[in-house]
């Protein structure tokens, strides 16, 4: 794996660090309050699901991948709030069906990313580095992707707790690239050209396109 397959996870992120809104939250499963974990423990789970994911790549094929993520994604990042995010002040202009689709669009696609990259082990580890506080109650875990012979990679993991617990709200590569960013970049000049349907259309293929290189 290079720093560039890093920098597109996704599983993926936060340039801006204002709260949800309710309606992105109304998006979001609830979850027992007896199954919170600290912010260290919800990353280290991840990190061992994506080591777990590499070690068995083989085994479990592209779709044994995208379920394995799919699940662990749901458990450990916001994916309604940084879908949300990821387009915008355009979010406020859609009626509360195309923010359903597109938040699973935006799911798909980030679980699709981690599917289709991690998909062989060559002895990776991944470690928990520390911890510091950031703006608006928000808690950044600083882990490493330990890599033989090649150099290591910080990911910077932006949380905050609500009522599910602590969840992933922005990833940053090497302390300063912003996945959520880097997502409202991209996505800007298509919903200017047709808007939330021509994106989601657009964000859809890539994820088809990557399922068929793997069938």
């Amino acid at each position: 794996m290079t720093k560039r397959l890093v920098h597109t996870q996704l599983g993926m992120l936060l340039a801006c660090a204002c709260l949800a809104p309710a309606s992105i939250a109304e998006l979001a499963p609830a979850v027992d309050p007896a199954t919170k974990a600290g912010a260290p423990a919800v990353i280290g789970r991840f990190n061992e699901m994506l080591l777990d994911l590499m070690q068995r790549a083989d085994e479990l094929g592209y779709r044994g991948r995208f379920e394995l993520v799919d699940r662990s994604v749901a458990e450990t990042f916001d994916i309604s709030f940084m879908a949300a995010k990821s387009i915008g002040s355009y979010w406020r202009k859609l009626d509360d069906e195309k923010k359903a689709h597109w938040v699973r669009t935006f799911s798909d696609f980030t679980v699709s990313t981690y599917a289709d990259r991690f998909d062989g082990y060559s002895g990776q580890s991944f470690a928990i580095v520390g911890e510091k506080p950031a703006s608006h109650d928000t808690l950044v875990i600083l882990t490493r992707l330990v890599r033989p012979d090649k150099d290591d990679v910080d990911l910077d993991y932006r949380m905050r707790e609500g009522d599910e617990g602590w969840r992933v709200v922005d990833i940053y590569s090497d302390g300063k690239v912003s996945e959520v960013a880097l997502r409202r970049s991209e996505y800007a000049a298509v919903l200017k050209q047709g808007g939330i349907d021509k994106l989601i259309d657009a964000v859809s293929k890539k994820t088809a396109k990557r399922a068929a290189k793997h069938s």
